[in-house]
């Protein structure tokens, strides 16, 4: 039995981040496009560079190396970064949903997502509803992808 989609879940579970990145396609234009992403980054070691293979093997995307400037390197490292956006990452998480635990609900939000965006071609011009749509996704996945103490008291006020 293959058991490399079970291992990328867990994998992506404990390491990586389901997100929709907003950003600017060009400068001096008021609105923001909203991208579906899956990546996950790690040193840049041995191990850790299979791992990150093994991602781009089995769902495509693209691998990322981050050098920092030996000036500026202090105690940080170099990293090695996979992901795959838009329709590559809708192709992969119907492979991975089923087996992941901690980021289901993000999953499921970008599932959602394409559902709700699925007839809206690249070059349809948006609406302004459309686009109030969208951030609302954003918002919703950025609440879910919250870190550090707030996240903490969060998990602490469920349980």
């Amino acid at each position: 039995m293959d058991t490399s989609l079970a291992w990328a879940a867990g994998f992506l579970d404990g390491e990586g981040t389901l997100t929709i990145k907003r950003y600017r396609r060009w400068k001096g234009l008021d609105f923001l496009y909203y991208i579906p992403q899956i990546s996950c980054a790690q040193v840049n070691k041995p191990l850790n560079r299979v791992a990150i293979k093994k991602l781009k093997s089995l769902f495509g995307g693209y691998i990322y190396h981050y050098e920092v400037k030996l000036e500026k390197r202090g105690n940080r490292l170099d990293v090695i970064q996979w992901g795959v956006t838009s329709l590559a990452a809708r192709k992969c998480l119907p492979l991975i949903l089923p087996f992941l635990v901690i980021k289901k609900p993000q999953a499921k939000l970008l599932l959602k997502f394409w559902e709700v965006h699925k007839g809206n071609r690249q070059g349809h011009k948006l609406t302004s509803r459309d686009r109030e749509i969208r951030k609302k996704f954003f918002d919703k996945m950025r609440t879910l992808n919250v870190k550090g103490k707030l996240r903490l008291q969060r998990l602490n006020e469920k349980t």
